[in-house]
């Protein structure tokens, strides 16, 4: 509540308008490196400004207000994107187009056109993806956790989780669930990860893919998603308990479609030793239901 707090005076500031403002600027900037690193940090304070649970939609709304529309907010960010493939500069943890990726991906990953249609370009799932990748096979330093954020924020639309998919999310996912210990602690320090934090926020994101209605089936249909799962609850030392929950629901999950019982949102995981009965989702996140 305080983070959420925070995020909408942050917004509500002007903070958000300072940060589209300087990124229009950079952005036509004909000096590319001089360019990034002002353009990475204006990236980052949107994605931040965004994390908070309803800011994405407050930021906008609050853009709007102000004679910025969402799809100029889009577009520049989508350009930082490109531009920052052809820089490969570093600034901080991501490069430019990673930084710029991420902040379309928490601010837009819920939205969808009249259509239905998702409004995050397919390649912002394959950069993200990626970097989910390079930090879990010790190519990158960057946070799992932050990156999971983003994915989260996409996988709450059905309109993103076939990019996802197509991306090699699955794989990810398996790997973050069976790597332990014994892998990381080869690694030189900057290199390993938190491996309770990092499941714990891949696991809202795998709950997603199993319930969403255009994925359920490919999760179900992995073949070390299931035993990844069954592995990870057995690692006490790695499991809190939100990450157990989540773990059990996204097991569950994957037994109803595995077993043709039941569509993925129609029923839900029980307690042990309690009857299953009917929820009613109020939220179309459902990885944030408790």
């Amino acid at each position: 509540a305080l983070f959420t707090d925070v995020c909408t005076k942050f917004i509500s500031c002007g903070a958000v308008d300072i940060a589209v403002a300087a990124l229009r600027s950079f952005s036509l900037m004909e000096d590319a490196a001089a360019a990034a690193p002002p353009l990475a940090g204006m990236a980052t304070i949107l994605q931040i400004a965004a994390l908070g649970e309803g800011c994405a939609s407050t930021m906008l709304r609050h853009l709007e207000s102000n004679g910025l529309a969402a799809a100029e907010l889009h577009k520049v960010l989508m350009d930082a994107v490109r531009r920052g493939d052809a820089l490969d500069l570093y600034v901080g943890l991501a490069p430019l187009d990673v930084r710029a990726a991420m902040a379309i991906g928490v601010i837009f990953g819920r939205e969808e056109d009249e259509a239905g249609a998702s409004t995050v370009p397919s390649e912002v799932a394959t950069k993200m993806v990626a970097l989910l990748l390079d930090i879990l096979n010790g190519k990158s330093f960057a946070s799992a956790v932050n990156i999971a954020e983003v994915l989260l924020a996409m996988s709450s639309s059905d309109a993103n989780t076939e990019n996802l998919l197509a991306s090699g999310v699955l794989d990810a996912m398996e790997l973050v669930l069976t790597q332990g210990e014994d892998v990381l602690e080869a690694r030189q320090k900057w290199l390993r990860y938190n491996i309770a934090a990092a499941r714990q926020a891949c696991a809202s994101v795998l709950l997603n893919l199993a319930l969403s209605q255009k994925t359920h089936l490919q999760v179900a249909g992995h073949a070390g998603i299931a035993k990844g799962l069954q592995g990870a609850l057995a690692d006490e030392a790695n499991l809190t308990p939100k990450s157990r929950k989540l773990l059990s629901d996204c097991l569950f999950q994957v037994q109803l479609a595995t077993d043709g019982a039941a569509t993925p949102r129609t029923a839900r995981a029980s307690p042990a030793g309690k009857e299953k009965q009917s929820h009613v989702m109020i939220s179309y996140a459902w990885a944030q239901q408790e």
